[in-house]
C-alpha cells in the first residue's frame, strides 16, 4: 500500500502460527470481530488486500509487553515504537472503516491520516495518566481524520435536487479565492453562488451549510497543537459518551417514532451533522411549513420523553 509505504516502511514481521511455535503460542485480547471487519473491508476496496494481509499477519501484543515497549519508545527506541504501531493498525482499520461508511472519502486516504493519529498518540502518550491507551489512540486518530477531511457527507434524507445543488456550489466555491471565509460573513459569494445556481439568498445560504470549507494538510499540525493535552483526555470522554448516546437515542427512535418524526428530530438536533437546524431550514428540505414542523417535532419530543423513563434517561430542555 503506497500511502501508509510513505508513513511507515513495514519491517519483517513474523507470522502468528511460527510465533506460535516458536514462542509457545500467543493470544489476542481485542473485542472486534476483526476476521469480519477485513472481509467488509476487502469487499468494498479489493485494493487493499496486500496491505490487509499484511496486518494479519503482525502478531498481536502480549500481557505486559506493551508497558515495556512503550517505556523503550519513550526513550528513543525506533523498533519498540514500531512494534506498537504495527499492531495498532488493525484500531486504525477498524476507526477508518467505520467513518468510510458515513459516507466519507476513500478508504484508503482515511487509513493513510488515521495511522498519522495513531503515531502521533504513540509519541505523546503519557504513562502518568490514568486514560487507557486505546482510548488515547482512538481520539488521535478521530482528531486527524476529522482535521484533515475536505469531504462533505450529505445525509442520504436529501432530495436529489438539493444534493446537486450542494455539489454545484461545492465547485464553485472551492476555486473561489474566498471560500475559506465563514459563508454567513460574506455576502458578496453567497450573492455570486445564488447566482451561479440560479436560486435564492436564503436557499443559498442553506445549501452553503453543507459545504465544509477544504483544510489543507500542511494545516492539520497547527491545528492539532491548540488541544491541550487536557483538553484532548476531556475530548476521549466526551466521545465515548456521545456515542453511546447516539445508540440509545438510534434505538428510541426506531422503537417510538415514525418515520417522518425521526427525520425531524435528526435534523433540528444535528443527530446526522455539526449542528442543528432551524424549523424553516427543516421545512424547506420535507416540503412543508415550519409551523407544521414544529407541531411534528412538538409530538416526537413528548414521545421521547416518556420513552426516556423506559431507557432511564433524563432529557433537558
Amino acid at each position: 500500500m503506497k500511502t501508509l509505504n510513505r508513513i511507515y516502511e513495514y519491517p519483517n514481521v513474523v507470522s502468528p502460527s511460527l510465533a506460535y511455535k516458536q514462542k509457545g503460542g500467543y493470544k489476542d485480547f481485542v473485542m472486534v470481530n476483526y476476521d469480519r471487519l477485513y472481509g467488509d473491508v476487502l469487499k468494498d476496496t479489493p485494493e487493499l488486500e496486500s496491505f490487509i494481509k499484511e496486518v494479519m499477519r503482525i502478531v498481536p501484543l502480549q500481557p505486559k509487553e506493551f508497558d515495556f515497549l512503550m517505556e523503550q519508545s519513550k526513550n528513543g527506541n525506533k523498533y519498540a515504537t514500531e512494534r506498537i504501531f504495527l499492531c495498532c493498525l488493525k484500531r486504525v482499520i477498524y476507526i477508518s472503516w467505520n467513518e468510510h461508511r458515513k459516507g466519507s472519502s476513500e478508504l484508503e486516504d482515511i487509513i493513510q491520516i488515521g495511522s498519522m493519529g495513531l503515531y502521533k498518540a504513540i509519541k505523546k502518550y503519557d504513562f502518568s495518566r490514568s486514560l487507557r491507551f486505546n482510548s488515547y489512540v482512538s481520539l488521535w486518530i478521530f482528531k486527524y481524520i476529522n482535521v484533515h477531511e475536505s469531504f462533505v457527507r450529505l445525509p442520504i434524507h436529501l432530495p436529489s435536487r438539493f444534493r446537486n445543488l450542494v455539489n454545484q456550489a461545492l465547485r464553485y466555491i472551492d476555486i473561489h479565492p474566498y471560500y475559506s471565509l465563514p459563508f454567513e460573513d460574506n455576502y458578496d459569494l453567497v450573492k455570486e453562488v445564488a447566482a451561479k445556481l440560479d436560486i435564492g439568498y436564503e436557499k443559498t445560504l442553506l445549501v452553503l451549510r453543507y459545504c465544509n470549507p477544504p483544510i489543507h494538510f500542511e494545516d492539520i499540525q497547527e491545528n492539532l497543537k491548540a488541544v491541550s493535552e487536557d483538553e484532548a483526555y476531556r475530548e476521549v470522554y466526551r466521545q465515548l459518551e456521545v456515542e453511546e448516546l447516539k445508540k440509545i437515542f438510534k434505538k428510541m427512535f426506531e422503537d417510538v417514532l415514525n418515520r417522518r418524526e425521526s427525520k425531524v428530530i435528526r435534523l433540528r438536533f444535528g443527530f446526522d451533522m455539526d449542528k442543528g437546524m432551524t424549523l424553516q431550514d427543516v421545512g424547506d428540505i420535507l416540503g412543508v411549513t415550519k409551523e407544521r414542523i414544529r407541531q411534528i417535532e412538538k409530538k416526537a419530543i413528548k414521545k421521547l420523553r416518556k420513552a426516556a423513563k423506559k431507557f432511564k434517561l433524563e432529557l433537558y430542555e
